[in-house]
């Protein structure tokens, strides 16, 4: 590389010491030239001043020739003038001295003018050198030059900024060892590379490099051969430039395009089914391969439980061995493992790497390491599955060969997202579509069950009229009880419009406005079982109680209408007819005093999965769904008229075996002990 400072220094040189030193060497010669003359007796030649003067103006340029020359003038005229005399020559002297001075300015001024020239052309080339070492260095491109045997001869300073070498370390050292191709993309090797190049004299494509701090680097090189005139290699060049950032951005974006496109299909598809379980399976099936190798879902039911896992393998071979695994080894909530640990939590998990330390430890014994292995176990994310801030389940995505990142975190978490939100409307639509059903078996119970009594009391007083137009003498005893008929059923009535009109305010948001009295539960408690025991002969319904009597402040005709409905139930879902026990007792708990009621039966029972909705509205048992007819509202209405008196309603039921409802009211004061009492209402 040049730079300004060898300009300078010729100019220097130029100017302080050639200028002197060429008449300096023309004054020695003409003094020995003068030394030998006396010596000879003769004067000698003056060519030894002439190569003097064109010595001086090739070293000083045409002013340093013609102090020589006027040097050698001057010696002339002093050597051939005739002695003791001055300025005055033979006639062959004459002609000699004009010869010198000639010959001295001409030389003076040729060899000076040639030097200026040379001098200027000189300046030329290493402003033009200076110029393309500043090109050089200013290009962002590294540009890298050879000799013939593949040295390096140039290595300008993006070279330096690009592979982390400076140019006094790597010049004059062979190009393969300090930047070997770690890889071309273009399938070929070093061999193969230079054998092109130096067929078509040129060679453009992509390599991978290392840097000197040893990471890799995407370069775009474009090699060309040097030639000379007679058209043989003297070099190589090489404009290389580093893409690495560029084709990070290419590759981030492409992925992002990608999982763009991905989502919005995911989207679509998940979009398409209102079906619960046809999502889980349409999930499990969009994560395949893109996401994962293989994918396992695990949701929440409803009753709290997990359901059975979802699966799918990008080898369907294996999805018999997940099964089989999920059968050896399930997985229960209570327990402590990674995919319990993200249903408790709703934490993410991410295992870049499984080795085999990991792998033993989510294995449960060597079968299950063995088939882990099988499966393929590099790599692994456990994602939530959250919908409205509630963790429904969890998704496993393993990978058998790469390693998850952070962006195929992200990317999961973002099916999730999806997934979530097409899992809790595929479950809303469902219990949308169980309470339209519920709701119009609502309307036709309703129908019915206000048709047949107010055909019943149609019938009574058609009845009535017919013996009255007959001018027949009604009985007092049979009119009478004709009468208490329809009163009866006009009673049954006004209940179910009122548990209707009850539940229409609830549903509104409206409070219900209780008429509290003194009340004693007992008495209702006898009254209302007294009145059911009438409805039905195949059913026996006993009371036990331990008090005479449990005073609060009640909404009479309320509660009696909650005892109602506990009653009814537990003699419409024991179809075959048994006994129904009907406990009365009182708690003392914190100096507060409750009473207790219990209704049990020994019936149809309430499946776990309807327990923890039972009071919900229009939610009926799955057993009794199609079967026995019902409402679905009488249990909600009942729970929220014993919380409005402050009390609860609770159940404890096992399908099969029967149900125990619970009733807690606070009382005014302590009931006065009594010895336990049981009668069946029934008996006379």
């Amino acid at each position: 590389m040049f730079s300004s400072s060898t300009l300078a220094y010729k100019r220097w040189n130029m100017k302080r010491w050639p200028l002197s030193r060429g008449p300096l060497v023309t004054l020695l010669v003409a003094i020995g030239l003068e030394g030998f003359s006396r010596l000879l007796l003769d004067i000698p030649s003056a060519a030894p001043l002439f190569l003097a003067v064109a010595y001086a103006a090739f070293l000083g340029g045409v002013q340093s020739g013609l102090v020589s020359a006027a040097i050698t003038i001057a010696y002339t005229l002093y050597a051939y003038a005739t002695p003791g005399s001055f300025l005055v020559y033979s006639d062959n002297n004459v002609i000699r001295v004009l010869v010198t001075i000639g010959t001295s300015l001409g030389m003076a001024l040729l060899v000076g003018g040639l030097k200026r020239r040379a001098e200027r052309d000189q300046s030329e080339i290493l402003r033009i050198q200076r110029y393309q070492t500043l090109m050089l260095q200013s290009v962002s491109d590294s540009i890298i030059a050879t000799d013939a045997q593949f040295r390096i001869q140039t290595w300008n300073r993006a070279s330096e900024m690009t592979y982390g070498w400076s140019a006094a370390e790597v010049c004059g050292k062979p190009i393969n060892h300090v930047l070997p191709v770690v890889r071309y993309l273009d399938n070929i090797d070093d061999e193969q590379a230079k054998d092109l190049i130096l067929r078509q004299s040129f060679w453009n494509g992509q390599v991978i490099q290392t840097h000197r701090d040893g990471h890799e680097i995407l370069i775009e090189a474009s090699v060309r051969l040097i030639h000379d005139a007679d058209g043989s290699m003297v070099g190589v060049v090489a404009v290389n430039r580093d893409v690495t950032a560029q084709q990070q951005e290419r590759t981030e974006r492409a992925r992002i395009e990608e999982r763009q496109h991905f989502l919005g299909q995911a989207s679509a598809v998940l979009a398409d089914s209102l079906d619960y379980e046809s999502t889980i399976n349409t999930v499990t099936q969009l994560a395949i391969p893109h996401l994962a190798d293989w994918c396992v879902i695990h949701l929440i039911g409803e009753d709290g439980t997990l359901r059975r896992p979802v699966a799918a393998h990008v080898n369907p071979e294996l999805i018999e061995i997940i099964r089989e695994l999920q059968q050896r080894n399930p997985i229960e909530l209570g327990e402590d493992g990674p995919i319990t640990r993200t249903l408790h939590t709703g934490e993410t998990q991410l295992v870049p790497v499984v080795d085999h330390v990991r792998m033993r430890a989510v294995s449960s014994d060597d079968y299950h390491y063995r088939m882990l292995g099988e499966l393929g176990f590099n790599s692994y994310m456990i994602v939530p599955i959250i919908a409205h801030g509630r963790t429904l389940g969890a998704a496993t995505f393993v990978s058998g060969g790469r390693s998850y990142t952070a962006a195929d975190l992200e990317h999961a978490q973002d099916l999730m997202r999806r997934c979530g939100l097409a899992v809790d409307n595929a479950r809303l639509y469902r219990d949308a579509q169980e309470a339209i059903q519920t709701r119009d078996q609502l309307m036709l119970t309703v129908t019915h069950d206000l048709k047949n009594p107010i055909s019943a009391i149609k019938g009574y007083a058609n009845f009535l009229r017919r013996r009255l137009q007959r001018r027949d003498t009604p009985d007092a005893e049979w009119l009478e009880d004709g009468l208490a008929k329809i009163d009866t059923t006009t009673t049954k009535m006004t209940g179910l419009l009122n548990e209707m009109l009850d539940f229409a305010r609830l549903q509104a948001g409206q409070m219900l406005d209780l008429d509290q009295r003194p009340t004693d539960l007992s008495a209702i408690v006898s009254q209302t079982v007294a009145e059911y025991q009438q409805t039905t002969e195949r059913h026996c319904i006993y009371v036990a109680a331990s008090v005479a009597e449990l005073v609060g402040l009640y909404d009479t005709a309320r509660l009696e209408r909650v005892l109602a409905n506990l009653l009814s139930n537990a003699i419409k879902y024991s179809p075959d007819g048994s006994e129904i026990m009907v406990e009365v007792r009182h708690e003392s708990k914190a100096g507060a005093c409750w009473a207790v009621i219990n209704v049990q039966d020994w019936g149809l029972g309430i499946p776990a999965a309807d327990l923890p909705h039972i009071f919900d509205p229009f939610r009926r048992a799955g057993n009794v769904r199609g079967r026995v007819r019902g409402t679905g509202i009488g249990l909600t209405i009942a729970q929220r008229i014993v919380e409005l008196h402050g009390g609860s309603l609770t159940v404890a039921s096992v399908e099969d075996e029967g149900s125990t409802f619970t009733i807690r009211l606070p009382m005014t004061a302590l009931p006065a002990e009594a010895p336990p009492v049981w009668w069946n209402e029934a008996l006379p």
